[in-house]
């Protein structure tokens, strides 16, 4: 019987925290095929698992710095990788595939040196006109650019480029049988906004529209991601619509989303091209979404999957 299938998972920190309940189903899965799992970010050492999970091992590695370069954190990753395995085998993984565009340069590098085929996961727009600019015909590493959404999938291939690209849609897992009708009997309706804050304008626009629904209904809740709050800046706009009293602020909102999933309406208000779970887990839970109109994410189907938002220029 030959050796399992090493597979490293690299994430950039903001994916991973976001993410991670897709990196934990993906995990599993692998690991029920008989993979040996590896997950590692740019974090300190202190920062990895004291006791590996059943599924996968998580180490960490240097960041970024002005004093590094990409070949020293990928020679680095991959002794560290080495150091936590037996066996003796001239390579310690046999596939890298990268989540976040924060750490594909150092998967390009850790597949060049250890001579095994990456895998770039192109979850948001931006990312297909960055792999066009990465000159992967050059790479010494094998590269398969992995398009989460079918309009990503054709900027790669219009790009003509010498990668291959392989459609990857995301997924979450969904109930066997239909839910119950959710009821505000006895209890405050909630709503929940969520996003990476880069639209500061949507989102204010957003909290605006908000206030009006709060004007109306008086029993209502507001739960906002606590970095869109930062990044937005609506301290002020939240306390001139008067909703200051009833809105709660959660911190990592995407990667802790039991409360989101409990809601009754999930708020998405940036159409920036990025796949994010969440509201496919709102979604297979019985939430209703309302969404910025997004041309990249192609589940995002209005009066169908959603109620999609067209943003007034």
């Amino acid at each position: 019987m030959g050796l399992p299938v090493r597979v490293l998972h690299l994430t950039d920190e903001g994916f991973a925290v976001r993410e991670s309940a897709m990196l934990a189903r993906l995990e599993v899965g692998l690991a029920d095929e008989g993979a040996r799992v590896y997950r590692a970010g740019p974090r300190e050492p202190s920062a990895e698992d004291a006791v590996p999970a059943l599924y996968r091992r998580s180490i960490g590695f240097p960041r970024a710095t002005p004093w590094t370069t990409r070949r020293w954190r990928a020679r680095w990753l991959l002794q560290r990788l080495a150091e936590t395995q037996t066996g003796g085998e001239d390579s310690p993984v046999d596939v890298i595939h990268a989540f976040g565009g924060g750490v594909w340069d150092v998967a390009i590098e850790a597949g060049r040196q250890a001579e095994c085929p990456v895998v770039l996961e192109v979850w948001r727009a931006r990312l297909a006109s960055r792999a066009s600019s990465l000159g992967l015909g050059r790479a010494a590493a094998s590269v398969l650019l992995a398009a989460s959404d079918e309009a990503i999938e054709r900027e790669l291939l219009d790009a003509h480029l010498a990668s291959p690209v392989h459609r990857t849609p995301w997924g979450v897992h969904a109930p066997s049988k239909a839910l119950p009708e959710r009821t505000a009997t006895g209890r405050a309706r909630s709503v929940v906004v969520a996003g990476s804050g880069r639209d500061v304008r949507a989102i204010r626009a957003c909290v605006s529209g908000l206030a009006m629904l709060a004007d109306e209904r008086p029993d209502v809740l507001f739960f906002i991601d606590a970095e869109i709050f930062r990044r937005a800046q609506l301290w002020d706009t939240a306390e001139r619509e008067g909703m200051l009293s009833r809105v709660t602020l959660v911190d990592e909102l995407e990667g802790r989303r039991d409360l989101a999933l409990q809601a009754d309406v999930l708020v998405h208000p940036e159409g920036l091209g990025e796949q994010r779970s969440l509201l496919l887990d709102a979604m297979a839970q019985g939430v209703a979404v309302v969404a910025s109109h997004d041309p990249h994410v192609s589940w995002l189907i209005g009066a169908r999957t959603c109620r999609s938002v067209t943003q007034a220029t």
